[in-house]
């Protein structure tokens, strides 16, 4: 099974630019993690868990831009990679979502729940 089977393909990004309060009401409706693009390219990801510690330390506001708290160093996967990788990319790198770029181009995000909805679909399809 490949990461594009069970890849969300209808990504919610933010910008750089955008507020930690506009990113944290993203969150609240359902997003645990948003990569975060500029001009089409993957430039950070920002988890949920690190965007309100950053609203408790002095200094950042809910004004304060997405850029300084995301992460910019973006593990990512191919669409066309195996789920085998993208849940061994999970463990080693102590991360529960993949950003799925062809070439450049954002087009998905795969999540440890991906990958355990997939292994129960594979179980199950057993007799």
């Amino acid at each position: 099974m490949k990461v594009q089977d069970k890849m969300t393909r209808n990504v919610v990004t933010v910008g750089p630019d955008n507020t930690l309060k506009e990113a944290l009401n993203l969150m609240k409706q359902g997003f645990n993690r948003l990569p975060v693009v500029e001009n089409g390219n993957l430039v950070g990801i920002i988890v949920k868990n690190d965007v309100e510690k950053a609203l408790h330390r002095p200094g950042y506001y809910p004004e304060t831009p997405v850029s300084w708290v995301m992460t910019k160093k973006v593990i990512t996967i191919r669409p066309q990679d195996d789920l085998i990788l993208a849940a061994t990319t999970f463990i080693n790198y102590k991360i529960s979502a993949l950003p799925v770029l062809d070439g450049n181009n954002l087009v998905g995000i795969i999540s440890d729940a991906d990958i355990l909805q997939a292994f129960i679909e594979v179980v199950q399809a057993k007799p």
